[in-house]
């Protein structure tokens, strides 16, 4: 129990402050790990369905993260202590799944705790008294970044969708975000396609970021999905678009991401853009160069409007107009075309 008699403030600063004390209390801005997106003491929910390939995108994160490396467009300053639970997955196929991304050369910052290979799996976070397994373990490794693969498997003690369930996570959280630990909670989505359980669970989170297969992607093709952020405190302009991304074999052999659509700028002004640029005659077309559906090009032309980014009939009258230069096109090359018979 809080002993609140004794309450005392973790810095030189006084409990209560007035906007002059504020002014000059120089407090530091929390270290970035990831983009805008991930930060010291930063939650984080990474969701998807089954089988998108939630555990190689944070696998990937982490990895970065631990070596100090750019990641999927995103800025990674500098190398930090991760610890990554897996409650799921066996220790050889995580082995091999991190051979098969670093080629063997995982640094030492990357930090592996399998629930596979602990009596009764990993504690439940929705447990009071198994806090301090993790906090011990945070401690003793010096972890800046957490990664929880994924959460349905950890909060075990009652349904994920009940508020009660997720108010005794999140305290835990809270205490965590003190520390300045950065959390990444894995997690599923449920039937509807949003991220299964309470209403509650995203409110004191930083950061939410869906996963979702294109539309004209094979699944077994391997892991490809669309990174769409739902909610982000941090993020603003650019650093807020999505882009979709794919999981390939290098020359090396090493797993790498392709990146199908640039994380810069908004789906609907690359629709935009590439309608203008008068290269393609019709939707199907626009459709096959966004790698999306026909139908999903018919309804970002509509959102375009809606939006002001194209003018009622821009679409069709582009698309009647490049028709017509590629007729006018082939008439002229017929044309040349008799009159190189005539000549010879």
């Amino acid at each position: 129990m809080t002993d609140y008699d004794n309450i005392k403030v973790v810095d030189a600063h006084p409990i209560v402050m007035d906007g002059p004390e504020l002014m000059t209390a120089n407090f530091p801005m929390p270290e970035k790990y990831v983009g805008d997106w991930l930060a010291a003491g930063f939650t984080a929910m990474v969701y998807g369905k089954t089988g998108i390939g939630k555990s190689w995108f944070s696998l990937a994160v982490a990895l970065a993260v631990a070596k100090g490396e750019d990641v999927l467009g995103w800025k990674v300053p500098t190398a930090q202590n991760v610890l990554y639970f897996d409650a799921e997955i066996d220790p050889a196929e995580m082995a091999e799944r991190l051979f098969d991304l670093t080629g063997g050369d995982i640094p030492g910052e990357f930090k592996l705790c399998s629930g596979l290979r602990l009596d009764g799996g990993l504690p439940p976070f929705d447990e009071e008294e198994a806090h301090d397994f993790y906090l011990d373990l945070i401690e003793a490794h010096d972890i800046k970044v957490v990664v929880v693969d994924n959460l349905c498997s950890v909060v075990t003690g009652a349904s994920i969708s009940e508020d009660q369930t997720w108010l005794n996570v999140q305290p835990f959280l809270n205490e965590l975000r003190r520390r300045r630990i950065a959390v990444i909670l894995v997690h599923h989505a449920g039937k509807n396609g949003d991220y299964l359980g309470s209403s509650r669970m995203t409110q004191n989170m930083n950061t939410v970021i869906k996963l979702e297969r294109p539309e004209s992607h094979d699944p077994q093709a391997g892991a490809a999905f669309h990174i769409e952020f739902q909610k982000g405190r941090s993020l603003i302009g650019e650093s807020a678009a999505g882009q979709t991304v794919r999981l390939e074999a290098g020359e090396d052999g090493k797993l790498g991401w392709e990146v199908i659509s640039s994380a810069i700028g908004n789906p609907l002004e690359a629709l935009v853009d590439a309608l203008r640029s008068e290269q393609y005659a019709t939707q199907m077309e626009l459709a096959e160069a966004l790698r999306v559906s026909q139908a999903k090009v018919s309804g970002m032309i509509n959102k375009a409007i809606k939006a002001s980014l194209l003018d009622r009939d821009e679409a069709k009258e582009t698309f009647a107009r490049v028709k017509a230069q590629r007729r006018q096109a082939a008439n002229e090359n017929v044309e040349e075309d008799a009159e190189t018979d005539e000549a010879v």
